[in-house]
């Protein structure tokens, strides 16, 4: 699935997904770093939806 993601500051992203049910809706969110998780709070619904990933480094380079 593509995504564009803009980081509006240090705890807030929008993201804007191509395709699927939420295709061209603007989805806000906070985010934050806890050890070596990247971690989110969706604004989509009033469910607010919280969800973790690894983050790994490779040659200095970070991927989720």
């Amino acid at each position: 699935m593509t995504v564009r993601t803009f980081y509006r500051d240090a705890r807030a992203r929008i993201s804007i997904p191509a395709e699927g049910p939420n295709a061209g809706k603007k989805v806000e969110a906070n985010w934050w770093v806890e050890g070596d998780l990247y971690c989110v709070e969706d604004r989509l619904t009033t469910n607010f939806s919280h969800s973790c990933t690894s983050l790994l480094e490779v040659n200095s380079a970070i991927y989720a």
